[in-house]
């Protein structure tokens, strides 16, 4: 029996700025607490696109005063409930997206996937995600 598949190939670029909405939509709460939100297109050097067309992160906004430019730490498992939602998400509306797609930036430097960090890693400075 074959299953039906509800992953989107984007054929035009109202497609990803709708994907691109949700996702802002589904981080909102991030943001009124204080968290940076950027989505910027993933782009080689020659201009071109890459195989995952944009990627977010996501961040503390720092006190422009106090942390000149650092990020700033923060526990993972306090926005673990947007990030699942948006694993929901992304893994309906993009091809081939999977939780390996996400890395979070530890504080002891470095990007680590999250599926591997789980465990090991609570303080981050920030969570990047490809898509």
């Amino acid at each position: 029996m074959k299953h039906i598949k509800y992953k989107k190939i984007f054929e035009s670029k109202d497609d990803i700025e709708e994907v691109i909405e949700t996702i802002k939509d589904i981080c909102l709460e991030l943001q009124d607490e204080g968290y940076r939100i950027e989505i910027i297109p993933n782009k080689k050097a020659d201009g071109s696109m890459t195989q995952w067309g944009h990627r977010m992160y996501i961040s503390l906004e720092p006190d422009k005063d106090e942390y000149l430019g650092r990020e700033i730490e923060f526990n993972i498992s306090d926005i673990m409930e947007v990030i699942n939602r948006l694993i929901d998400y992304l893994t309906i509306n993009i091809e081939d997206f999977t939780r390996d797609c996400i890395s979070v930036l530890s504080s002891k430097g470095g990007w680590i996937q999250l599926r591997r960090s789980d465990d090991n890693i609570v303080e981050v400075e920030g969570v990047r995600i490809f898509f």
